[in-house]
């Protein structure tokens, strides 16, 4: 039963794009950066991930003209995740 679940989810996760898994390996990666080289803003870290991720699809828009939603939606995500572990003290 374990094993079933445990199965499905590695299949999730596999099938995953690279692209958006980057996303959301960097907004997490921000926000940890962020509160650990200013814990005085680790309470609004993710704000500081979705400022990149703003940033990094305006970039997006002026040299390969393309914004991706999606792209700045699992940035804001992974920093949100990275959040809640910080605040959870994880």
């Amino acid at each position: 039963m374990y094993c079933q679940y445990l199965c499905s989810m590695w299949k999730w996760l596999c099938n995953i794009p690279a692209d958006k898994a980057l996303h959301l390996i960097a907004g997490m990666l921000v926000v940890a950066v962020v509160a650990t080289i200013f814990p005085c803003m680790a309470e609004w870290s993710v704000v500081v991930a979705i400022v990149a991720g703003v940033g990094k699809e305006i970039r997006d828009e002026v040299v390969y003209g393309g914004f991706d939603w999606k792209d700045l939606i699992v940035t804001i995500a992974g920093g949100a995740v990275m959040q809640i572990f910080i605040w959870l003290g994880l």
